[in-house]
């Protein structure tokens, strides 16, 4: 920021422009409100921001409108910055060394890096960043001005690397002017500081702050607003609510004003919150008024993160505009709290810190490049071409992650499905920073406006590009150069192929010609599109079934219902995978209610809200994790088709039943048909029956005409089922067919408002030998035996324990041999005996502990 005397120079006229005016310059400059204004601006503020949440989501709000009007809503490409480093000089306590960096290829950012000449602790040292403002002086101004060399070295000393650099357009900064794109060269400037200084040896990343005085303030709130990386912020003579700065490199861009956001320099610090920051004042700027208007501002919405202690503010009144030695010594105490600096031996007795170990040096002793040490060649020289430089990264250039996983599914003897999702990034986005994202509130179904769903708490955005799969048995050695044997190639190779972006990024692959009961490796390659030498891998396996003739000994679990909100580990994923995967099952079933559309968090009432919830749910380390080493079968139930007890032709909000069936068949491995049997060895054939796609509306009068599962789905049922010879047969449904279930339910066969299909289901099965039924839907676990036919249902259970309700522990009814209302899961295993084959059915805990065990001897067939 101009010295006052300059500064008139500088600003707009005192007066707001009109509304017309403000829309098409989108600026806000000089003293563009009065005080008053600013004062009803924050109360307006505060009135629309009433809890942590309002606040966040503004927060992130005016993040991305200062980011839009900056021009940096798209990074430009970080390049590597090749830093030049000159001689270092060793003074009293601390040294100093001339450093330039490349902040874009060809574009160099100039300044000095002050060092403890102690060694570091533990931890190593803390790093502070010091731009400077518009103070000039006979010495160059800028960062050879006195104080601001005796501020570095007094906070090297202190043991803080220090690196102090030239505004644009100042110092040895030439190679753009200080106008036009100034503030986003600035911005982008102090985000490649961070860089260079967390990259030194022995600097704690953990540990970085800066200040600045005027411009040099603008500097340091701008950057803590938009890089959580600074944890101290000590912006110094600058923020004002009412004084938007004078200068092009401080408003001349539409930062303060968007199509999304109308902000002032007191929120822009705010959103520094709840990390360290100290604004320092004085009584003769526009920063007069900071201990009654901008200071408790900001206290507030602190208090919203309950960290009132982390922002202080120290007020000179008698003191103008100037980084001067009182506003130092405030500096110093704050960033001694918060940056873990001791300054041992410095400390006079009335708390200042002593200042005269520090040896001022000429500018030209400051100076990185000279005559005889002129910039790089390659440096670029026009403002064109340093504009160019600032252009966001090509799609190309930007790597892609698997963070979705793997799924590999509908695994038959001789063929599997894998599906495979592109994400920019690898985690989540932010999903523990509340400073970075925007959790939904409790009764959301909807991005809050001027947000993107990229903004929002465990975002994971799709990516374009191309994925490969190779594939081959596991131990396979081929004995011929091009991958053979004498049985043939059995390593296989998809080639590239491109993820879609119509269906959120993902890719479903066939695995066709595989042998049977073999463990195959997958080894999974993903990259952008157009940039072959940026490839990302990931490694799966799985095993195919066994033949209709062996003898096997085959186990699977069973699990339904899992909600992001009712996680029992909130960074890992629901435990129960883990539990399930240490019994190695062949393969998974999930039974349906596999994300909730219709339960907060948000409500899902879109098609890019309910993508979300599939992203973040299988996010998780747990999910991932077993779904890369277990094939699964998934069926769908209410909540991951539309919403509680759906019926085709229904919508949830703008959500419509046909977007929820193509989401299911996206975000899963599956093949035609949504019901379908596979044959697990001699012993085991699985049915999986479909619950939503041919069911009659539930509130319609019960009959012959009434059903779930629909005439053809039903005819296939008992034809496939008469047909199989496999020993034991076991039915999965989505929802129970024995029951009892809650006597107000009306969803499913075990309700009285199907009874007529149940019972035509129920004679059936019970008709076959050697015959049992898995379900899902329900929130407890349970075995029940039907009174009239006999036959045997098992419900596996809710994934997490906060999930599970509905029905009581202490009273069970007549028909359940087991009843326990938590969550868990089920396995089923076939274990071949010399006296016949058995059934063991077993359910437990969401941490794996047996609940309760079956065993079924197979009885003769007829």
């Amino acid at each position: 920021m101009m010295v006052l005397s300059f500064l008139v120079l500088a600003v707009v006229p005192v007066s707001p422009p009109a509304v017309a005016q403000e829309a098409a310059l989108q600026l806000r400059q000089g003293n563009y409100h009065t005080p008053e204004q600013a004062r009803a601006e924050l109360a307006a503020i505060q009135n629309e921001t009433p809890d942590l949440r309002t606040w966040q989501e503004r927060a992130a709000r005016v993040r991305r409108g200062i980011l839009r009007g900056a021009g940096l809503e798209v990074l430009p490409a970080r390049n590597p910055l090749r830093p030049i480093f000159g001689e270092r000089r060793e003074y009293d306590g601390y040294s100093v060394a001339n450093v330039a960096f490349e902040a874009l290829p060809g574009y160099f950012v100039s300044g000095n890096l002050y060092r403890p000449s102690h060694a570091p602790g533990s931890y190593g040292f803390a790093a502070v960043l010091c731009p400077h403002g518009h103070f000039r002086g006979a010495d160059g101004g800028g960062r050879f001005r006195p104080d601001m060399q005796i501020r570095c070295a007094t906070l090297a000393r202190m043991g803080a690397v220090v690196f102090a650099y030239d505004m644009v357009g100042w110092g040895e900064s030439t190679q753009y002017p200080h106008q036009d794109k100034a503030l986003t060269l600035q911005i982008w400037n102090s985000m490649r500081a961070v860089d260079f200084l967390t990259g030194l040896d022995h600097v704690d990343a953990e540990r970085v702050g800066i200040t600045g005085a005027s411009g040099g303030g603008t500097q340091s709130f701008l950057l803590a607003a938009l890089d959580d990386r600074i944890q101290v912020s000590v912006p110094t003579v600058m923020v004002s609510a009412h004084f938007f700065g004078g200068c092009d490199c401080e408003s001349g861009l539409p930062i303060h004003v968007g199509p999304h956001h109308r902000t002032n320099n007191a929120e822009i610090a705010a959103l520094c919150a709840p990390r360290a920051q100290l604004l320092i004042s004085n009584g003769q700027d526009w920063t007069a008024n900071t201990p009654e208007v901008e200071f408790p501002f900001l206290q507030r919405v602190y208090g919203l993160f309950q960290a009132e202690k982390f922002v202080q503010y120290a007020h000179f009144a008698a003191e103008g505009h100037d980084y001067g030695p009182s506003k130092r010594q405030a500096a110093y105490r704050f960033f001694a709290q918060h940056l873990g600096l001791s300054g041992e031996g410095l400390w006079n007795a009335d708390a200042t810190m002593r200042e005269d170990f520090v040896t001022l040096e000429d500018p030209s002793a400051l100076r990185v490049f000279s005559d005889a040490n002129p910039r790089p060649a390659h440096a670029v020289e026009s403002r064109e071409a340093v504009e160019a430089l600032l252009q966001p990264p090509a799609l190309s250039s930007a790597p892609v992650h698997f963070g979705n996983g793997v799924k590999i599914g509908e695994v038959d003897h001789d063929s599997a499905l894998v599906w495979i999702r592109l994400t920019a990034e690898e985690q989540p986005r932010s999903r523990w920073s509340s400073f970075q994202a925007v959790p939904f509130a409790n009764r959301a179904d909807a991005v809050p406006e001027g947000l993107l769903l990229e903004d929002m708490q465990g975002s994971l955005v799709g990516a374009a590009g191309e994925v490969r799969v190779q594939w081959q048995p596991v131990g396979y050695e081929p004995n011929e150069p091009n991958g053979t044997s004498s049985e043939g190639n059995l390593v296989r190779d998809s080639g590239w192929l491109r993820v879609d972006p119509a269906a959120d990024f993902t890719r479903h692959l066939s695995l066709t010609d595989l042998l049977p009961e073999c463990r195959y490796y997958l080894k999974i390659a993903g990259r952008p599109l157009g940039d072959p030498a940026a490839i990302t891998t990931m490694e799966a396996n799985f095993g195919t079934s066994p033949s209709p003739d062996q003898q096997a000994r085959v186990m699977f679990t069973v699990v339904t219902g899992q909600d992001y909100l009712r996680v029992d580990d909130s960074r890992s994923g629901h435990r129960i995978y883990r539990s399930m995967l240490d019994l190695d099952p062949d393969f998974f079933v999930h039974t349906g209610d596999t994300v909730y559309y219709d339960k907060p968090g948000p409500f899902a009432k879109s098609l890019e809200l309910a993508r979300y919830k599939w992203n973040l749910t299988y996010a998780f380390s747990n999910q991932r994790e077993f779904h890369r080493r277990v094939p699964s079968y998934f069926l769908k139930d209410d909540h991951d088709t539309l919403k509680d007890d759906c019926w085709p032709g229904q919508n949830y909000g703008a959500l419509t039943w046909e977007q929820g069936l193509s989401i299911f068949r996206e975000q899963v491995p599956m093949g035609e048909s949504t019901y379908r049997t596979r044959r697990w060895g001699e012993h085991l054939q699985v049915w999986m029956v479909e619950g939503r796609d041919y069911r009659s509306d539930n509130s319609l009068p019960d009959g012959p005409d009434k059903s779930i599962w629909g005439a053809q789905q039903l005819a296939w049922l008992q034809q496939s089922m008469r047909a199989s010879d496999a020993t034991f047969r076991v039915l999965i449904s989505p929802t129970p067919l024995v029951g009892p279930d809650r006597i107000s339910k009306r969803d499913n066969h075990a309700n009285r408002a199907f009874r007529h299909e149940g019972d035509q289901v129920r004679a059936f099965l019970a008709s076959l030998d050697n015959t049992v039924v898995v379900c899902g839907d329900r929130h407890w676990q349970y075995v029940s035996v039907d009174p009239e036919t006999g036959l045997r249902e098992y419900s596996c259970g809710p994934t997490s324990d906060a999930h599970a309700g509905g029905y009581l522990d202490d009273k069970p009814a007549p028909m359940h041999e087991f009843l326990r209302v938590k969550g868990g899961f089920l396995s089923v295993m076939v274990v071949p005996r010399e006296r016949g084959p058995e059934l063991h059915l077993v359910h437990h805990s969401t941490l794996g502990h047996v609940e309760h065990a079956d065993i079924l001897k197979a009885v003769a067939r007829d």
